[in-house]
């Protein structure tokens, strides 16, 4: 059965760009806090650490132009050469996962704003474990908001290893099915 989970996390959401970029990482790490990142994907399948679908949506351009397009739109590669007006910059789920084992930030909540392919999550996972080690998985997790597909989201994170938490959860654990292994309300 699931259990509540209850630890201390870095959220930062006013802007969200600062909360999934090196500067909210380095602070996560200085509190000795998990971190909250979200996830995103670009249109060649690269995990990308952003809140919102849209780059307008948190202020990023490119040399100074508006992107209307969303990022699912976008390639990785022109992705990485958007910037905020203060120079933050979108990385890649894999240099998140890097930068905090680096930093030596004790976890990272991967919160799901898509449903991946069961084969985006298993690449992942490698990339979590290659960093991580043979415990990756209590460092490296996966959330999804209830209301999302959460259970087809979470049950491929679960095949793919990961420990799994479904947010803003008001219903009763013991209802929870067999892949959820944490909530929080």
């Amino acid at each position: 059965m699931a259990t509540r989970l209850r630890r201390r996390i870095y959220h930062q959401s006013h802007p969200y760009a600062e909360g999934n970029d090196d500067q909210g990482m380095r602070e996560a790490a200085r509190l000795g806090m998990w971190i909250d990142r979200d996830l995103q994907m670009s249109s060649d399948g690269i995990f990308i650490g952003t809140h919102w679908a849209y780059p307008k949506r948190e202020g990023f351009t490119l040399a100074g132009r508006r992107v209307a397009l969303p990022f699912r739109r976008i390639t990785f590669a022109r992705i990485a050469r958007l910037r905020t007006k203060n120079g933050r910059r979108i990385k890649s789920a894999g240099a998140a996962i890097s930068l905090g084992r680096d930093l030596g930030v004790p976890g990272i909540e991967f919160e799901l704003k898509f449903v991946p392919t069961q084969r985006m999550l298993n690449r992942l996972a490698r990339a979590a474990k290659r960093n991580w080690g043979p415990d990756w998985q209590r460092h490296v997790q996966i959330k999804m908001l209830a209301g999302f597909n959460w259970r087809v989201g979470l049950a491929r994170a679960s095949r793919a290893g990961f420990t799994t938490t479904l947010i803003n959860f008001d219903g009763k654990p013991s209802a929870l099915p067999h892949f959820v292994d944490h909530y929080r309300r």
